[in-house]
């Protein structure tokens, strides 16, 4: 028994208390201001130091920051550390360490962060030029002591940054890019935060030691992700769930009422709409819409109505991503921010969709970029959007589908991750622009030819413009309808005839301006200007 426990010491032994030592190159206290903190001394916002500490107290609208500037080497092994205390506001608001801070700017349009709130949740973010390229979303921990001190640390070790909250880790990080060494400390606003202290620090272990230190971390990390606790790994899935609808996994709605019945059969989520308005079921499991995800579904029209949309949604009060297949030949993506149109493809008509068959409809976020995917194509793309975080299906009017599989992937990945796969999917958006099967836009090469076809054109259509003014500017109105016959609309202002020649296939009308003129005792409608544009 004693040879056993000896050689279980003797595995265990790394883990066991597995920390290297640090050596320090700041200890903050706060005893005085000899590190250069920038304190502000405002109507609405102090920050001092004082008591041995650092009190911020913020009566703005915005959240507000105390900066200083290190020597920290971030391409060593190093350790930030600091405590945290929220003494009034409310507390589901970010108290963070903001670091890798782009010093030349004054704004924090580059940096990285690092907080938690004092009711339990923790987020993390990354931001280059303005624009937030990785962010954890909302995440709860029990780890927090509320109305506490409590503590955020950062570890890099070799390639792994590990990020902890009271010495639990929440994240793992293996693709850091550490280039900065401004950092700041950040409350919200109407709030009053205490700071204990800031320390910065290198590892100064063996290799074996702080790989010990790293595994033992990883060990704990993975240990919290199988309990399901909300920690993440990056680069790998933080949610995953699929359905063929043998039972409700992702809770639809389900009912059934004189104008629709939404019900499981036969492994099948089938929706029926007996009534000439559009229903919509949605599920009881929700998205992260900040991390990267992937929505798919498989749908098939049974009976009914053909030439209009069955949607795949991503909603909240806000914010409304869509993308709707028509069982005819037709798709269209759609993103809303209250109520108003983002970014619309308007319909498109597409040689990918199976009128009796199913269809398969995807969502695909990665970073900054929002994929719609029909049938394994990939049909748009669009920039820089949002979605919300309830997912639905909507049907039109009399109409009965199937929908027979339903999956969800979420993963948090690390801005090279996301590059590298942005790339993969950028590409597949050109095949299938190349291949004709009706998505939207055109690659590099197909815009070029555009171009000039375009100008080709515009060139063409200009010397016909500039006929049609050597005749009639000038005239009177009445000559124009002699010799060009009625016109199919007009106005106080102008008359138009119907001009169908145009390059992209968009009608365009023959417009002539007129003006009242008098000369003498004559007084006519005089022709300004003749010009060729869309109707």
């Amino acid at each position: 028994m004693k040879n056993y426990l000896l050689i279980l010491f003797l595995i265990l032994a790394p883990f066991i208390n597995a920390q290297v030592p640090i050596e320090y190159i700041l200890e903050e206290n706060f005893e005085n201001n000899k590190n250069g903190w920038t304190l502000t001394n405002e109507k609405n916002f102090v920050s001092e130091i004082k008591d041995n500490n650092l009190y911020l107290k913020n009566e703005t609208k915005y959240f507000k920051k105390a900066s200083i500037k290190t020597d920290l080497n971030l391409k060593k092994d190093f350790k930030i550390e600091t405590s945290i205390k929220l003494l009034s506001g409310t507390n589901n608001n970010l108290l963070s360490l903001k670091f890798n801070k782009d010093a030349k700017t004054k704004n924090y349009e580059t940096h990285e962060e690092f907080g938690f709130t004092d009711n339990g949740y923790w987020k993390y973010l990354k931001k280059i030029s303005f624009k937030y390229i990785e962010n954890t979303g909302w995440l709860q921990t029990t780890n927090i002591k509320p109305k506490e001190f409590n503590k955020l640390t950062i570890l890099k070790i070799n390639e792994k940054v590990f990020f902890l909250i009271n010495d639990k880790p929440v994240l793992v990080k293996s693709n850091a890019e550490f280039y900065e060494q401004e950092m700041a400390l950040e409350i919200p606003n109407n709030a009053k935060v205490v700071f204990d202290y800031l320390k910065l620090g290198y590892l100064k272990g063996s290799n074996s030691e702080k790989e010990n230190w790293s595994n033992s971390l990883f060990k704990k990390i993975e240990t919290a992700k199988k309990a399901k606790e909300e920690v993440l790994i990056e680069d790998t899935i933080t949610q995953e769930l699929q359905t063929n609808f043998d039972e409700n996994e992702f809770g639809f709605f389900l009912k059934e009422t004189e104008n629709y019945n939404f019900k499981i059969d036969n492994g099948a989520l089938e929706m029926e709409n007996k009534s000439k308005d559009y229903y919509q079921t949605w599920a009881d499991i929700k998205i992260n819409p900040t991390q990267n995800f992937d929505i798919s579904t498989s749908v098939k029209r049974v009976s009914g109505t053909k030439n209009k949309g069955i949607s795949l949604i991503l909603k909240d009060k806000v914010k409304k991503l869509q993308f709707a297949v028509a069982p005819n030949g037709h798709w269209f993506s759609n993103v809303e921010k209250n109520d108003k149109e983002l970014h619309f493809s308007k319909w498109q008509k597409t040689n990918l969709v199976k009128e009796s068959d199913h269809n398969s409809m995807r969502i695909k976020k990665i970073g900054r970029s929002i994929y719609f995917i029909l049938n394994d194509k990939v049909v748009n793309k669009v920039e820089g959007k949002e979605a919300g975080n309830t997912i639905y299906i909507k049907i039109p009017d009399s109409i009965k589908i199937h929908v027979d599989d339903f999956k969800l992937t979420q993963s948090f990945n690390s801005n090279k991750e996301q590059e590298k796969l942005i790339t993969e999917y950028d590409a597949l958006w050109d095949d299938a622009k190349r291949e004709n099967v009706g998505a939207f836009g055109k690659t590099e090469k197909q815009q070029i030819a555009f171009d000039k076809g375009e100008a080709k054109f515009n060139k063409k259509q200009d010397k016909v413009e500039k006929k049609y003014n050597r005749m009639f500017k000038g005239a009177p109105l009445s000559e124009v309808i002699k010799k060009l016959g009625q016109p199919y609309k007009s106005n106080n202002v102008s008359i138009s005839y119907r001009y169908n020649d145009a390059y992209n296939g968009r009608p365009q009308e023959l417009r002539v301006a007129f003006m009242p003129y008098r000369k003498g005792n004559i007084t006519y409608k005089r022709v300004e200007y003749v010009t060729i544009g869309y109707k």
